[in-house]
């Protein structure tokens, strides 16, 4: 039924039992516990991997109580599941002010999907949890041991059948009746509800949350997307905007200010408006980060860490991945930037419980070459450029390192050619980063999607198949009707400016189009249909200009306006 290392038992509950903190405890099979509830306090981590934990125990499926438990699913699919039909059938309840779980993925199902309370903390990364609520945060009775209540939400999908995603409530028996809210007397029994993404869908009556009136000032947006409004509770510097995806009306992004000054004088009255505040870039994904600088996965954020330099980890990772460095030899610090004790695997070596706020040590020693010399280095050295600027992320290298090149041309000039030499004056193949799907991949860290892609043309053992797998699944790329993709074809220029207003769209952006932004260009009839909103707004944005003749929506774009566009993107839009 579940299996911990090498060892395999025959009931979760034995696994559970047998377990130590910092184990994983593995499903097997789907498992029916009937009236039965399982009970888990230790620091371990439970992966459904694929299977289904069903119960219908009038309380709870699973009870978590204990610093550091984690649920994840590895294969997809996993479900904890209470089909009990009384009202307070719960899947997950975490519980006690010791307490702290951490939700990464999963189908979470019952009454209430997950119930925390009593002072615990709860992290929800991903997964989905549904109901008749999706989540609650609840204090029960009065204890200043129970005011520490602490809820995260970075990801997942909360959606409640007939009321709110998210209950908050206070809960006591005052004369033998369970009682909430004005009526259960407990006072500041939540710390904080923190929500930094996610999906958040309720029903017509109560909407997306139903918030007690002593919790409302504790609870701060700052990202997600919402079936109702949910300006009432958003962080400072944000506000609700227009939803960017079917089916939720709002979403919550940096708040948009003008400051007007206007001076009479004799003549016209002049008025100054500024220009709008920089957007944040959108760091909820990121799982490390080194010097300021955040990275989508571990092994990247390792690697671009120099000596002396620390990674702190902002998400768990899997504890059975390997993450191996390379480059120069170097001794680096990795910190536990989470909320719970991590184990990680760093070249080899398992680094087990780290707590919160703890470091290690890593020394990473590069491979000799033969002869029992040690790896040789070489500078990298830069020429000044004319009319713009080059810049190199590391100053030597070794045979293997990847070295970035970030080329900056000065306003109204672009890169025509880039040549890289080895120490003997040979040129050196650079890599290609033509393709946008694989461009915008690179930038979401890889992400993994369980997706049916039917192109024709693109095998799953292409280097960039990933790639359009995830781009098409979030309808940011799309094929031909034959049901090919052309992955060799040329990218032309609305073709491209399609994709990326497809990207900002996805990025929760400013995608406004106005018609007249086409209106002085000479070829603008030749824009194809689907491709008018997205050149309107790249124009508008200033993605793309025009080429003299005009727009030349149908030309080829050639590498140096590709990269001339991504550029414009970066510094217009995501800025």
């Amino acid at each position: 039924m579940a299996q911990i290392g090498e060892k395999y038992y025959d009931t979760l509950a034995a696994a559970v039992n047998a377990a130590a903190d910092g184990d994983k405890a593995t499903l097997l099979k789907d498992l029916d516990l009937g009236n039965d509830r399982i009970t888990i306090k230790k620091a371990i981590t439970l992966d459904l991997n694929g299977c289904k934990i069903t119960g219908t125990n009038a309380t709870n499926t699973l009870w978590f109580e204990a610093e550091g438990i984690t649920l994840q699913d590895s294969r997809g699919n996993g479900k904890v599941q209470n089909t009990g039909t009384g009202s307070n059938n719960i899947a997950i309840v975490v519980n006690g002010a010791t307490t702290t779980a951490y939700l990464k993925d999963g189908i979470v199902s019952g009454n209430y999907a997950v119930f925390v309370q009593n002072g615990a903390k709860a992290v929800i990364d991903g997964g989905k949890y549904t109901g008749t609520y999706g989540a609650c945060t609840v204090g029960t009775n009065e204890s200043a041991s129970k005011t520490t209540l602490e809820v995260n939400i970075t990801g997942g999908t909360l959606t409640s059948d007939n009321n709110a995603a998210i209950a908050i409530y206070r809960l006591a028996k005052v004369d033998g009746q369970w009682t909430t809210n004005d009526n259960a007397a407990l006072k500041n029994y939540l710390t904080s509800l923190n929500i930094k993404g996610g999906h958040f869908s309720g029903d017509n009556r109560k909407g997306a949350f139903e918030v007690d009136s002593v919790a409302k000032d504790v609870i701060h947006i700052s990202s997600g997307y919402f079936t109702s409004d949910p300006s009432a509770y958003v962080a400072d510097g944000k506000a609700a905007l227009p939803g960017t995806e079917p089916g939720y009306a709002l979403t919550v992004g940096d708040k948009v200010t003008t400051d007007v000054k206007v001076e009479p004088a004799s003549g016209d009255s002049v008025v100054d408006v500024d220009a709008i505040p920089e957007a944040s870039k959108d760091t909820a994904k990121a799982v490390a980060e080194v010097n300021g600088d955040r990275y989508m996965n571990l092994t990247d954020a390792l690697n671009a860490a120099e000596n002396g330099n620390t990674v702190t980890i902002l998400k768990a990772p899997d504890a059975n991945t390997n993450f191996s460095m390379s480059g120069d030899t170097r001794t680096i610090k990795v910190k536990n930037g989470t909320e719970f004790n991590l184990t990680v695997t760093i070249n080899g070596e398992k680094h087990e419980n780290v707590k919160a706020n703890e470091s290690f040590e890593v020394k990473y020693t590069c491979p000799s070459s033969g002869g029992g010399s040690s790896s040789t280095t070489y500078a990298v050295n830069v020429e000044k450029a004319k009319h713009g600027s080059v810049d190199s992320n590391r100053s030597r290298a070794s045979s293997g390192t990847t070295v970035t090149l970030t080329v900056q041309p000065d306003n109204g000039y672009e890169l025509d050619e880039l040549t890289v030499t080895d120490k003997n004056g040979n040129g050196l193949k650079l890599t290609k980063k033509s393709d946008p799907a694989q461009v915008i991949f690179n930038l979401e860290g890889h992400q993994t999607v369980n997706y049916a892609m039917s192109f024709g043309d693109v095998k799953g053992s292409e280097w960039f198949a990933e790639a359009v797998r995830w781009a098409a699944s979030e309808k940011i790329v799309s094929g031909y009707d034959n049901g090919n993709f052309g992955p060799n074809d040329p990218t032309t220029r609305e073709q491209l400016a399609v994709i990326l207003f497809r990207y900002a769209q996805y990025k929760g952006m400013d995608t406004v189009t106005l018609e007249e932004n086409l209106t002085g260009f000479a070829d603008a009839d030749e824009i194809s249909g689907c491709a008018v909103s997205a050149l309107n707004w790249a124009v508008g944005a200033g993605v793309i200009n025009g080429t003299g003749a005009g727009l030349a929506p149908k030309a080829n774009a050639t590498r140096s306006k590709v990269a001339q566009m991504l550029m414009n993107f970066d510094q217009n839009v995501t800025k």
